[in-house]
């Protein structure tokens, strides 16, 4: 820190001794952090996300403290939207290792990841049912051009990539996770006018609502352990991003994170009492704790 302090000051002092009129340059940084996509371990122990500390987005993991920092995938290949299987030993996630979105699993220790969606255009945010016996996740595989697709849809398969069931139809749906009991899944559904709401549907695909319906866009949608409130993100003037809660049939929204920047992808711990989120602020993106009591 002091060596670049001092490289800095005498970059400045050339500067002013070449041209002092001319106004000192503004500093740019040489890399930008970013860790993002925030899961939480079925125990609330450890944290995996996304960061790109190491070179490309990878998924990491630590402790929910900030200990225990570790690199869970390699190489060149952006990865991304980590998510545990509720006995902790394994974690779905996207990589596009072909060029093209797809999703995998593997130890919970980064080990032996087998790939289990191949389809044209991307297989993205995946999320584990309470049993662990389905992995929800979106695709454009019914769209008529994937890689740019005008349809996003929910499905949901078995663990190894087998049974694929169709749970929505058309549109563009995201985000998806269960409930705690499993009857219900949230996502976030864009309409057709462009914006974004926050939606739920039963299990089954059936009984769609628009929970939210504001002309302002709402995404990153998740449940609270007891399935009774939902945390979400709502997008605010000047690039901006704001975290509220409501109760699980949309009433009672409230603001809880309101800071500077663009807070996004709110997760609520398995006992309840913290809520991680991601937030866009000075150029970079870090991982930050609420105390959700």
């Amino acid at each position: 820190m002091q060596l670049r302090m001092l490289i800095l000051a005498s970059l400045a002092a050339t500067t002013a001794q070449a041209d002092p009129v001319t106004p000192a340059a503004v500093a740019e940084p040489l890399s930008r952090l970013v860790d993002y996509e925030p899961a939480w371990s079925p125990d609330g122990a450890s944290l995996a996300f996304v960061s790109n500390r190491n070179g490309a987005l990878k998924v990491w993991s630590m402790r929910a403290d900030g200990s225990e920092l570790r690199q869970l995938t390699h190489g060149p290949i952006e990865d991304d939207a980590p998510g545990w299987s509720p006995d902790g030993t394994h974690i779905a996630y996207v990589s596009a290792v072909d060029g093209d979105p797809e999703i995998f699993v593997m130890r919970a220790d980064g080990g032996a990841p087998a790939r289990i969606t191949r389809s044209p255009g991307p297989d993205i945010h995946p999320h584990w049912s309470p049993d662990g016996s389905r992995i929800l996740f979106n695709s454009s595989r019914n769209s008529r051009d994937p890689a740019n697709p005008a349809v996003f849809e929910l499905f949901s398969m078995n663990p190894d990539g087998a049974d694929v069931r169709p749970l929505t139809r058309g549109g563009i749906a995201t985000y998806a996770s269960w409930s705690p009991t499993g009857d219900r899944i949230l996502f976030r559904r864009q309409l057709e006018d462009g914006n974004s709401e926050i939606a739920m549907i039963r299990a089954d695909g059936t009984g769609e609502i628009n929970l939210t319906r504001h002309p302002a866009f709402d995404g990153w949608p998740a449940w609270s352990h007891d399935g009774k409130r939902i945390v979400f993100a709502r997008e605010v003037a000047d690039d901006g991003a704001v975290i509220l809660v409501m109760n699980a049939d949309g009433s009672g929204i409230r603001t809880l994170v309101d800071l500077p920047g663009r807070s996004t992808n709110p997760r609520w711990s398995p006992a309840g009492s913290r809520i991680v989120f991601s937030r866009r602020a000075e150029r970079q993106i870090r991982l930050y704790l609420l105390d959700a009591r």
